[in-house]
């Protein structure tokens, strides 16, 4: 079942404004798999980082992270089904 850009950015504000933050990272990221990151707001994906432990305050942001997803990508390619069902 698809839902539409404007349903999804709905649930998703409002799944933020509720302070729900494991369901609202789900739904964007589902959101976000669905329609593509230019589909996402960059004010939504700018502040991005996940801070890395022993690295001295040192955090991936939305370049590295896609950097890193690329690498994964490529180098898993053959583990991934080739119908994604969509």
């Amino acid at each position: 079942m698809a839902i539409s850009r404007a349903t999804a950015h709905k649930w998703i504000r409002r799944f933020l404004g509720r302070g729900t933050g494991t369901v609202a990272t789900v739904t964007g990221g589902l959101a976000g798999a669905y329609y593509g990151l230019d589909a996402i707001p960059a004010h939504w994906t700018q502040p991005l980082h996940v801070p890395l432990p022993g690295f001295d305050g040192r955090a991936l942001h939305l370049a590295d992270l896609l950097h890193l997803a690329h690498r994964l990508e490529t180098a898993h390619a053959g583990d991934l089904p080739t119908d994604r069902g969509c």
